[in-house]
């Protein structure tokens, strides 16, 4: 989970596995949050949101870019994901996905 800036682990430690919607293969483990964690996520959410929303979409796309660029598992795994949904949307199917690298 994404929360206020950081990748974090649900409170309680719990993981399960995910799943792509278009290939049934599991993508990976990720956190198993509750409600405090939703409120956790929201809360930081709204205090993020007035600052968020006075910047421009340049300054968006680049916080977004920075962020993917600085962890490059993450933005493999968030391209890949990004492929297999415009497969589906384009009737490519996932054979279109590419490989992980």
């Amino acid at each position: 989970m994404f929360v206020a800036g950081e990748w974090v682990g649900a409170r309680s430690g719990e993981t399960f596995s995910a799943e792509s919607p278009a290939t049934g293969e599991t993508i990976g483990e990720v956190p198993a949050g509750d409600r405090d964690d939703a409120r956790r996520a929201i809360e930081a959410a709204n205090r993020a949101a007035d600052a968020w929303a006075r910047t421009s979409a340049f300054e968006r796309a680049a916080a977004l870019r920075d962020r993917l660029t600085g962890d490059p598992r993450q933005a493999s795994v968030l391209d890949r994901l990004a492929c297999e949904q415009l497969a589906l949307a384009t009737e490519a199917g996932p054979e279109w996905v590419p490989d992980r690298p």
